[in-house]
């Protein structure tokens, strides 16, 4: 079809004005590239866009065309079929300019000059028809049909709600006649109101209620702001499944530059969700907000005030699990087979309401798409699909006596796979269910089998039946023809089929098959997790989690989590071993938060914004802020990367989950009868007092008391009044400790009776009055340590344990019997007060006693006091380890009898001091330095080697040597904030590296940092004055006194001078400073520090050069750097701190971030220190300073005349008088380990140095 501009024509008295306003048409070789463009984007070839402007834009130019015609009208669409307007559905977005401007060029109000003036034109004619053709082998998304939706869109004058109207068909759900289907459902009796519902959701369209607005600068930021990362990291796949999209006509795709001119549109950002083992699924990310102001479409649907249908599918899997054990009643020799029936893209089956369609828009790449079916991730595309799964519910099971779908679908039905061992049970133990009151079986009172439940959760239709083919059939029958009555017939050459046949035949039809996630055993009545999924969990424990790890954050702990918690569905004895491990979770995100707070200024600003929120409720958009802030700071908390230390008890705890889940011979399947709603076979109740516990069951016929030894009550609030020392047993305790011993006696009176020959699963209710203690009970203890150690007792008897447990709270003034049982005090009273509450109690008359072992005595009370003999038993191994390295050490030096018996006490001391030394140094346990505490805690086990030998300690003698070490260990722990010093092992590393480097990457990072960092050995700098906060910025000096000098913070070229032997300026040629070579002539540099931090600004500092290292030599650094600038051109004004970046292909600055991440690196990679260790931040641009100085200090100078060289709090005339070039020569000579200072400059030595120069000159 021709487009108007080529086949419209213009009435002859206007050719005269069209011809004198028309711009010249440009000639046809002109514009290239924007030919290219039209065609690869609009579809057209050969378009001139000021011409078409004039076509277009004038109604007396643009005539209605035939094809035109024939579409229907906005009222015909109206009238007659899907999402008919209505009020409660409707989507507006704030007027703008551009989304009026095709109404605006289209009225005839301007002229064609002011027309082209105005915009350009759009492209109009293309092939309808195109739009409703939908090609199963489409392998990318057809640009032709893309042309001629925008066609029809301009039509519709950009109405995204007409387009979708006019193309009917797979796009609304328009070939299902709902009519028919409604007739069908009422003569299978469904209920009347779920057909209702179902009529809404197929004819008005999804949600229930919908209206909304939205700003057009909210909608823009959507759009703006784009997609998840993972969009464009995975693009291929996702433009494979946009394709599919399109292909099955689940979206309308159109150019993306149509987004800013269509009128009521809104734009959500699109993620890609991703699991380990499953396929990675596309999010429509409703909920994403970026400002405090913005508004996601979830903000914008009526969800939350209750518009839509409650979703009842979580209760599909208890509903399972009941359907296996009812049929086991009824057919207690027959196998029962469970198979499952998939949709295909369930959500997209049921589609929007047209006039809110465009809220549900989204952009990738280059194109627009329009959702018409559910997005996965609004908050009402679950709520909306609840009523097309009950209706197939009802709908297979009342479609299961029509015995003609099995001829009607007999080519499915002669494609499932049946395992083989069906039928074949009488080698097989099948396991027995017993009937009940709530579980009566499946014969109806007429004897007859019912039809076939379907269960559906989502999309997966389950349904179970005893293995008998035809009803087998009748089921699966059943199931598809409710899936193509209510979805739509199979007819592939329009769409796809709704059903995954693949899916439906791959799985077998069998017994056993994982459904939902979990395997469901019906021969067994069991559940488990997959071996595959249990294997994964293992393997991590094993490598990630093994006992070399020693640190962990919250996002991994939580995956761990996760991944155990579903383990623990059907295994749930689990959640008794993972307390700690949650525990361990609550305190890592207690502590992000308060580093968080310490260290994000961006943190601490949300935080006062959400606190400002709830201080002022009354305030418009406070609850838009309030949640976005809270959303935001738990985002932050969550994801922050801090690590924390992996303690005893959590390390405990994970070996045993993986010793558990590795040991073979415990299960982890969980009998079906303890997760559905059953009669139990016994109440038993207890309970406890400061002083006993009892308990009773009159079922079971038993009662039992125990009086708590005299330990546990001298712990109790009989006699400590806090827990101030942590040694009071709490009342909790014991009542927790009371339920596990009723537990065990109902284990103990089932088995007498042999009551699993008749029951192998049965279930026994609890009953206790104390809420806390049923609460560990039920979920495990996260904050008593008492508690937890009980719920490890209570883990190991659920283990393959076929008695069940289930909890109900009883009041106290009920649990009268129990109370009165566990009030008695002592043992030796209780034959008579039993007799008394047998007459007062006649349910404990003919009750015989349980008698707690000796052995769950003992784990009972190792439970309670395993925290206190832990923390002991602890703190004497550390003692005897430090005792046994002091041995080692004694040995090592050759000092025969480690206390020295033989000497005087002073003699004693100065060993220890030695000892101390070594310490000091690294000679640890485990070679790394201590802190003053446990330096102490070393020394206190050498003096009760002595004092074990009623030897006097070595720390009384008249001169304590150790206490002066000590001391000054104690000393430096206080300075504030202290850094690490660059020690020598890591200049010599670094010297490797400069090697490596600054032959074939001089201008390099790594080479300018080294040579940086040789030069701050000898200077000092402070982190402002060499380095910048940015790579390309730099910091300047904002003082109006400072006129007209250069601005740079740091150091900049003019602030390096040299000199010659003779002390005169040396000026550095071009041939110089190309060749990079030091040559013999130069001999001082003098380094002038311009901007200081205390304000002594402009001070010069002379270094000379190094005659015997000459790679650290700090003139030969100063030339290298100053070379550097000069062959990267840099600007005289400019810092001198830079390199050259590969990667960028331009000059940077270094900055602090550069230099802290170099000097970590290298010192992680010598002291084995892990790269996300707190210790490395130890070292940063300060440690510069700081080495400077202990070198100074280290080689003997004296305090005023290290603050002389290192500028620290200096007078400027002493700083004049000192700043000499023989100065120059004996600090450079100083730190180079060649001289030591003079007389003059020379300090008296301290206490510790002065005893480990004698030290050293004894030694020597």
């Amino acid at each position: 079809m021709a487009s108007p501009a080529q086949t419209s024509t213009v009435p002859a008295e206007l050719e005269g004005k069209k011809a004198a306003c028309r711009p010249a048409i440009p000639s046809r070789h002109k514009y290239s590239h924007l030919k290219e463009y039209s065609m690869k984007y609009l579809g057209i070839e050969d378009y001139d866009h000021q011409a078409a402007a004039l076509v277009i834009c004038n109604d007396v130019l643009w005539e209605q065309e035939p094809w035109r015609q024939q579409l229907p009208t906005r009222l015909d669409l109206f009238k007659d079929g899907f999402g008919k307007p209505d009020l409660n559905h409707s989507f507006h977005q704030e007027a703008s300019f551009k989304t009026i401007i095709l109404s605006v060029l289209s009225s005839g109000f301007l002229d064609p000059v002011d027309t082209a003036a105005v915009c350009d034109s759009h492209p109009l004619v293309m092939n309808l028809e195109t739009a409703k053709i939908t090609t199963s082998n489409q392998k990318q998304i057809d640009e032709r049909k893309m042309a001629a939706m925008t066609a029809c869109l301009f039509h519709y004058n950009l109405d995204s709600s007409m387009l979708m109207r006019y193309l009917g068909h797979n796009y609304t759900g328009a070939y299902r006649e709902v009519d028919k289907i409604v007739q069908k459902l009422k003569d299978l009796n469904l209920d009347e109101d779920l057909i209702s519902k179902f009529v809404r959701v197929m004819v008005t369209g999804c949600p229930n209620h919908f209206v909304a607005e939205t700003t057009r600068e909210n909608a823009l930021l959507h759009w703006r702001l784009r997609n998840g990362p993972t969009i464009d990291k995975k693009i291929d796949q996702v433009t494979c499944t946009m394709n599919k999209e399109d292909r099955n006509n689940f979206v309308i795709s159109l150019p993306h530059w149509l987004a800013r001119f269509m009128p009521h549109l809104f734009f959500t950002p699109q993620h890609i969700l991703e699991k380990p083992g499953k396929k990675d699924r596309q999010i429509f990310d409703g909920s994403k907000r970026y400002t405090p102001f913005s508004t996601p479409i979830n903000m914008m649907t009526s969800t939350p005030q209750g518009s839509e249908e409650p979703c009842l599918f979580g209760n599909v899997k208890e509903a399972i699990f009941r359907r296996i054990y009812n049929l086991r009643i009824s057919f207690p020799d027959l196998d029962i087979i469970i198979h499952a029936n998939d949709l295909k893209s369930a959500f997209r089956q049921i589609k929007l309401h047209p006039d809110i369609m465009g809220a549900f828009s989204f952009i990738i790449a280059d194109k627009l798409f329009l959702a018409c079916g559910l997005p996965f991730g609004t908050d009402f595309s679950p709520a909306n699909w609840e009523v097309v799964r009950q209706c197939l519910e009802a709908t297979a099971e009342a479609l299961f006596e029509d015995d003609s779908l099995r001829t009607k679908h007999r080519k499915y039905l002669d494609m499932l796979r049946f395992d083989r061992a069906l039928g074949k049970t009488v080698k097989v133990k099948l396991t027995k269910a017993v009937a009940d009151e709530f579980n009566q079986g499946v014969i109806d009172a007429l004897g007859g089998l019912a039809p076939t439940p379907h269960h559906y959760y989502v999309d997966d239709g389950v349904y179970l039946e005893i293995y008998n083919r035809e009803r087998i059939e009748r089921a699966v029958a059943a199931s598809i023809e409710a899936i193509f009555l209510l979805l739509g017939y199979s007819d592939l050459d329009k769409r796809q089929d709704p059903i995954s046949f693949d899916k439906l035949m791959e799985m077998a039809v069998s017994y056993i098959n994982k459904i939902l996630g979990q395997v469901i055993d019906t021969r067994k009545l069991t559940v488990t997790t997959p071996t595959e999924f249990t294997a994964e969990v293992l393997s991590s424990l094993n490598t990630t989690w093994g006992p070399h790890r020693k640190q962990f954050c919250v996002q991994e702990v939580a995956e761990l989590a996760g991944k155990l918690g579903h383990m623990s569905t059907p295994a749930p004895w689990l959640k008794f071993l993972m307390t700690h491990l949650y525990s361990s979770m609550a305190h890592a995100l207690k502590m992000n938060k308060w580093d968080l707070i310490k260290n994000s200024r961006a943190f601490r600003e949300a935080l006062r914004q959400l606190r400002n929120a709830e201080a002022n409720p009354s305030l418009s958009d406070t609850m838009k802020v309030q949640t976005f802030y809270q959303a935001e700071t738990a985002r932050q908390v969550h994801k922050h990367k801090k690590f924390y230390r992996i303690n005893k008890t959590m390390r405990s705890e994970l070996a045993l989950i993986r010793e558990v889940l590795s040991t073979k011979a415990i299960s982890l399947e969980c009998p079906i009868a303890h997760l559905i709603k059953n009669a139990h076979c016994a109440e038993p109740f207890s309970d406890s007092s400061l002083h006993a516990a009892g308990g009773y069951c009159s079922e079971l016929k038993f009662w039992w008391y125990i009086e708590w030894p005299a330990n546990i009550r001298q712990r109790t609030l009989k006699s400590i009044k806090n827990n101030k020392d942590g040694k009071l047993i709490d009342i909790n305790v014991l009542e927790y400790a009371a339920i596990l011993i009723n537990y065990l006696a109902a284990i103990y009176c089932l088995r007498e009776r042999n009551y699993f020959s008749f029951n192998p699963h049965p279930v026994v209710l609890l009953r206790g009055d104390n809420t806390a203690s049923e609460s560990w009970a039920k979920k495990g203890s996260k904050h008593s340590p008492m508690g937890r150690a009980l719920g490890r007792l209570r883990c190991a008897l659920m283990i393959d344990n076929p008695v069940g447990l289930r909890l109900l709270h009883i009041s106290t003034k009920e649990n009268v019997i129990a109370d009165d049982i566990s009030r008695v005090e002592r043992e030796a009273h209780f034959p008579r007060a039993f007799l008394a509450l047998c007459q007062k109690y006649p349910a404990l008359i003919g009750c015989r006693r349980f008698s707690p072992s000796s052995e769950l005595i003992s784990c009972v009370m190792d439970a309670i006091f395993r925290l206190q003999r832990s923390s002991r038993s602890k703190q004497a191994g550390t003692n005897c380890t430090r005792k046994d390295h002091y041995l080692r050490w004694c040995e090592r030096i050759g000092l025969e009898d480690p206390c020295a018996a033989n000497e005087d006490l002073q003699t004693r001391n100065f060993i220890l001091a030695c000892y101390a030394v070594s310490l000091i140094e690294g000679e640890t346990i485990k070679g790394t330095t201590i802190r003053y505490a446990t330096l102490t805690g070393y020394l206190a086990q050498v003096v009760a080697l002595h004092t074990q030998r009623n030897l006097p300690s070595p720390r009384s003698a008249d001169m304590d040597f150790v206490k002066v070490i000590t001391d000054a260990v104690k000393k430096y722990e206080k300075v504030p904030n202290r850094r690490e010093m660059i020690h020598d092992s890591m200049y010599q590393h670094m010297v490797k590296l400069y090697n490596r480097y600054c032959k074939s990457h001089p201008d390099c990072l790594v080479a300018a940092l080294c040579e940086w960092m040789f030069l701050g050995r000898y200077t000092g700098f402070r982190k402002s004055e060499w380095t910048n906060k940015h790579k390309v910025k730099f910091e300047t000096i904002d003082d109006p006194a400072w006129g007209d000098r250069p601005n740079a913070v740091s150091l900049i070229l003019e602030d390096l001078r040299f000199f010659g032997k003779t002390e005169a300026p040396i000026h550095i040629t071009g041939n110089m400073w190309r060749s990079r070579n030091l040559t013999d002539n130069i001999a001082y540099v003098q380094i002038r520090i311009r901007k200081q931090k205390n304000n002594d600004n402009y001070q010069t500092l002379t270094y000379a050069r190094c005659k015997h290292n000459s790679i650290t030599c700090p003139v030969r650094a100063s030339f290298r750097i100053y070379c550097r600038a000069r062959h990267l051109q840099l600007p005289a004004v400019h810092p001198v701190a830079i390199y050259y970046d590969d990667k960028s292909k331009q000059r940077n600055q270094i900055t602090g971030k550069d230099t802290n991440g170099f000097l970590r690196a290298v010192a992680s990679a010598l002291y084995d220190i892990p790269k996300n260790s707190a210790e490395l931040k130890k070292w940063s641009t300060h440690s510069i300073r700081v080495t400077a100085c202990n070198l100074l200090h280290r080689a003997g100078f004296s305090d005023s005349c290290i603050q002389n060289r290192l500028r620290w709090r200096s007078d400027t005339f002493m700083m004049y008088l000192r700043n000499t070039f023989y100065t120059a020569v004996d600090h450079t000579n100083a730190i180079s380990f060649d001289v030591k200072p003079t007389q003059q400059e020379q300090r008296p030595l301290e206490s510790h140095e002065a005893f480990i120069s004698d030290l050293c000159a004894a030694t020597a």
